[in-house]
């Protein structure tokens, strides 16, 4: 594959300031559809904020600013990295999103990568080495109950991802941090409860997009990229099987 570097693919960044109160910061990440979000000060990268810190961020505490609730960066690259190089990085970190800052030494940002960008940008380029679904999937596949409280599947979500909703062994939906996000769900940090408990079928994502188990990589591929996804659920005899993701795909590049 011919070298390409990041800054060809990479997203314009999307910012608040490190003194933007937290409300406002919850309503850019919902406005952008945004997993993480960069905090700058005078246009320089100090801090990343992500979906999961506005969940645990309570309606008391919404005098915050996002000076309070930003993390530091696991990683952030540079315009000039190949994108090979890229995606290894973000997979070693086990992150989806990475900030992009000028150099080592400037840390004024100019863009975004998301394994997305990656991966669209390689599957215009190359072929993965494995060829179909089940080659890849993860196959033990943690999911939550029709019935479960939404502390417990909030509990799962944020250990293992997005939540498959099981209900009389059959698939019936999905549940992500942005579900939780768009119906204002906040949890809070120390009971890891909601204020109020919520019905799981207003709030789940249905009917369920998937893939079968025999499917070429491929198509997931293509459906993950047309329908905005981060994984998709695979199915076998109308079974829950395993989970493919972006990540199980960019492995099937690389590895």
């Amino acid at each position: 594959m011919k070298q390409m570097e990041i800054q060809q693919i990479m997203s314009n960044h999307v910012c608040v300031d490190i003194n933007d109160s937290i409300t406002s910061v919850r309503a850019k990440i919902r406005e952008c559809n945004h997993r993480d979000i960069s905090v700058i000060e005078n246009k320089k990268l100090v801090g990343i904020i992500s979906r999961k810190e506005i969940l645990h961020c309570t309606s008391t505490k919404s005098n915050l600013t996002a000076k309070s609730l930003m993390e530091y960066p696991v990683i952030y690259l540079f315009p000039e990295c190949d994108v090979m190089d890229a995606a290894k990085k973000m997979l070693d970190a086990e992150i989806k999103w990475c900030p992009i800052v000028v150099s080592k030494y400037d840390l004024k940002i100019v863009g975004e990568l998301k394994l997305i960008d990656i991966l669209i940008f390689f599957s215009k380029t190359m072929k993965p080495k494995k060829k179909k679904v089940y080659e890849t999937m993860t196959k033990n596949v943690i999911y939550s109950q029709y019935d479960d409280k939404i502390s417990r599947i909030w509990t799962k979500l944020e250990e293992y991802g997005n939540q498959p909703i099981m209900k009389n062994g059959k698939l019936v939906g999905i549940i992500t941090r942005k579900d939780f996000i768009e119906h204002g769900i906040r949890i809070e940090r120390e009971s890891k409860n909601p204020k109020t408990e919520y019905n799981i079928e207003r709030i789940m994502t249905t009917p369920v997009i998937t893939i079968k188990k025999d499917s070429e990589i491929e198509l997931a591929i293509n459906i993950i990229i047309e329908k905005n996804l981060d994984r998709l659920p695979v199915i076998e005899n109308e079974k829950l099987v395993g989970i493919i993701d972006t990540e199980n795909i960019l492995k099937a590049y690389i590895h």
